[in-house]
């Protein structure tokens, strides 16, 4: 993962990740992701949300546990989660 990417910046790549992983799921790409909607609430059953996390492993050259879609349900959860873990700085307001 860069070094100098921002929280709203991961957030986008989770967002993307999810997206791709919905599409792949449901053969639909959501037009939109609400950040701080439930991962289920896009129709992820447990296997594709282990598949997203994989996605973001393999997009952020980082690992993660498989679980951790669990533990942090929403975008916004994860990219705080995953930002936290790197130290990732939250952009200036």
């Amino acid at each position: 993962m860069p070094d100098t990417i921002t929280q709203p910046a991961l957030a986008e790549i989770l967002a993307d990740a999810l997206a791709d992983i919905v599409e792949t799921s449901s053969g639909t790409r959501p037009a939109t992701v609400n950040r701080d909607a439930s991962l289920t609430s896009f129709g992820l059953d447990s296997l594709a949300m282990v598949n997203l996390v994989t996605l973001i492993e393999e997009r952020l050259d980082i690992e993660l546990e498989p679980e951790l879609a669990f533990n942090y349900p929403t975008i916004n959860a994860l990219a705080d989660f995953i930002g936290q873990m790197q130290r990732v700085p939250h952009a200036q307001e």
